[in-house]
């Protein structure tokens, strides 16, 4: 299955940093394993692949990712708990 993940200039990225195209691209150079708390990730399974879509300023898919593992709860964020 196929995700799409929008980020928006006033989103933050994983890490707490900025969301900017540039930051995220050496997120995904630098850690390409990191763990991600998405709303959705409940429904991923290993295999499916996500889309890292920018919104803004230049329209574009910039990356794509493969799910590896299955989805956990996380605890300390009820908008983001998995």
């Amino acid at each position: 299955m196929d995700w799409l993940f929008i980020v928006k200039p006033a989103d933050a990225a994983p890490d707490g940093g900025s969301s900017a195209k540039r930051h995220m691209l050496e997120l995904a150079e630098t850690e390409p394993r990191r763990e991600w708390c998405l709303s959705r990730w409940r429904r991923m399974a290993a295999g499916d692949r996500l889309w890292i879509y920018f919104a803004s300023p230049v329209r574009e898919v910039a990356a794509v990712a493969e799910i590896e593992g299955e989805p956990f709860e996380a605890a300390g964020n009820p908008r983001q708990p998995w």
